[in-house]
């Protein structure tokens, strides 16, 4: 069983060279295993056993001279600059190949990968209980002079697993399927929300109610939502407007390839020729009411306050939690930020913040409150040192240092969260405007498509 892996290096290629030639690494003395008699007793009696054995090869390069030749090629096609060299290196399961069996394997490797073209140095590592290879190769060719592209991991795995198998060694079997990443596995089985599970109510709302990929992109475009359904494309992939990345659709699970998409889309076509429609379910039961920032409580309030605690109703956080779709696109993304907005809320309403000369008046407060909580915290520190404190006392030091720790930790929180405010309600100001002007505009087109149909 092999591993694999490749990376490039920038620098000087002196030292990637001497690092995988150290012979504190690749000396025949440090292997401990199993390995042919007569290969000890050759070892023993040679004449020259007072010099090391190494497991250092060169390709196209002798390892003794490789940096000055290396050097030579990139100096002689003009190309000294940018990425020196890339480093590779196989790794091999812990006692599986002796160091002959790894460094002939990893010579053949090489010599498949890059032989034709580039200068290697391999070398062989046995410091640790899994043996394994070092590659560097030039990045320059010393037949055309072009530069080496680094091989995918993918294609270098291949290549490697096809060797082992030559020499009857374990290969890492192909994994099943995609995985979700950690994090939006963590936040999916906790019940959080993330821009992957957004994205995916998006999707199959908008999927409900399509029956072809043109039709599917404009759905999700109505929504904040840009795709590439290009059926040329290996993945298809959806990110919103303010993404700075796409997300490709797979991650969502095996259900949301590209030929199952299509498949569900054919469907929708077909019930529409039978003049069936989509029914979407719903839980039935009176729905509770919720105080809205129109109702009576909310009314008469303003400020920094009032713009809160709209912008948490927008978020659904006075109701049951709404899917992504009931939320306009700009403030989908906040949230995976609701904690801390809707205790920078809290802050604001406990203390009736209504402006920023407010906020700054009491975010001053706490800063004096975090500097006599400090020096009382020292006091109390420096009292339990002197001499003749019994341990009784000390406890009761302790517990009261404690007590005030918590207490700086409350207000430094606190401190935290003004200055979050700070950044965002102006933030949460310019969203709310930019969802009122496209409401204007979106009812203003309505309006005269109406007069046109009156017509």
């Amino acid at each position: 069983m092999a591993v694999t892996r490749i990376w490039e290096v920038r620098g000087r290629i002196e030292q990637p060279i001497e690092y995988i030639k150290n012979p504190e690494k690749t000396d025949k003395s440090l292997w401990n295993g199993e390995t042919a008699m007569g290969e000890v007793l050759q070892y023993a009696t040679n004449p020259q056993k007072t010099e090391q054995q190494l497991y250092v090869s060169g390709i196209n390069c002798q390892p003794e001279s490789a940096s000055e030749e290396f050097g030579f090629v990139k100096k002689q096609f003009g190309k000294e600059g940018g990425i020196i060299c890339y480093h590779g290196y196989q790794s091999f399961a812990e006692g599986e190949v002796t160091p002959e069996q790894a460094h002939a394997i990893g010579m053949e490797f090489a010599q498949r990968v890059w032989g034709e073209d580039y200068q290697i140095v391999v070398s062989t590592h046995l410091n640790t209980d899994n043996l394994h290879n070092h590659f560097i190769v030039n990045s320059v060719s010393f037949k055309h002079g072009r530069r080496c592209r680094k091989t995918t991991w993918r294609q270098i795995h291949q290549v490697s697993d096809e060797i082992c198998r030559e020499q009857k060694l374990s290969t890492i079997a192909e994994p099943k399927g995609k995985r979700l990443p950690y994090m939006i596995a963590k936040a999916e089985s906790e019940g959080k929300p993330s821009r992957l599970l957004l994205a995916k109510e998006a999707l199959d709302e908008a999927i409900l109610k399509s029956c072809s990929l043109r039709e599917l992109e404009q759905r999700l475009k109505e929504e904040g939502y840009y795709c590439r359904f290009d059926p040329a494309r290996k993945y298809w992939t959806i990110r919103q407007k303010d993404w700075k990345k796409s997300i490709r659709i797979i991650h969502m699970g095996e259900e949301y390839s590209n030929d199952i998409i299509k498949e569900r889309l054919l469907a929708n076509q077909y019930n529409m020729k039978l003049g069936m429609k989509t029914i979407h379910k719903r839980k039935g039961g009176k729905r509770k009411k919720h105080k809205t920032p129109h109702s009576k409580a909310y009314r008469k309030i303003g400020g920094l306050r009032g713009r809160y605690l709209h912008y948490c109703y927008k978020l659904g956080a006075f109701q049951k939690p709404q899917s992504g779709k009931k939320i306009y696109y700009l403030y989908r993304d906040d949230l995976l930020k609701l904690k801390n907005i809707t205790d920078e809320t809290r802050l604001l309403c406990m203390n009736k913040i209504e402006s920023t000369e407010e906020l700054f008046s009491y975010r001053k407060e706490l800063e004096k409150e975090v500097e006599r909580l400090c020096r009382q915290r020292q006091n109390i520190y420096n009292t339990g040192r002197r001499l003749g404190v019994t341990q009784q006392q000390k406890e009761n030091y302790a517990s009261r240092r404690e007590y005030i720790t918590a207490e700086l930790r409350r207000v430094r929180r606190n401190i935290h969260l003004c200055d979050g405010i700070i950044v965002r309600s102006e933030v949460i100001k310019q969203k709310m405007k930019t969802e009122q002007e496209e409401v204007e505009k979106m009812n203003c087109r309505q309006a005269n498509k109406e007069r046109r149909d009156d017509r």
